[in-house]
């Protein structure tokens, strides 16, 4: 997971920017896929800051994943991470995936930002 701070501005305050780079294990993406809908769609009814998420699969190497969503701040991104259903999809995760890549980042460029 990437947590990039200061992403996008929503309704004045800072936000946080959450992302994950994820290997699947050859044959298993739609099992990765079906697990991260359904932790998707539990992050959001949680309501605890995530504004949205995207899950991306590259094209020309269909194993891979890449994470992303906005959050309001990181404090709430640091909060989703602690509960127990994050550490059991986390868990189911590793299992389905050979490489899970972790960080917290920060903006350092942004060229021709829009609305």
């Amino acid at each position: 997971m990437v947590c990039l701070t200061g992403a996008r501005c929503y309704g004045g305050r800072r936000a946080g920017l959450h992302y994950r780079h994820l290997a699947g294990e050859p044959g298993r993406g739609e099992e990765f896929i079906a697990a991260w809908k359904e932790f998707a769609e539990w992050t959001s009814r949680l309501g605890g800051g995530s504004l949205e998420v995207l899950l991306l699969q590259d094209a020309e190497q269909p194993q891979r994943f890449v994470s992303v969503g906005p959050w309001k701040d990181v404090p709430d991104i640091r909060a989703w991470r602690n509960t127990p259903e994050f550490g059991a999809f986390m868990q189911r995760a590793k299992e389905l995936c050979t490489g899970i890549h972790p960080a917290i980042m920060k903006p350092v460029v942004r060229i021709g930002e829009r609305s």
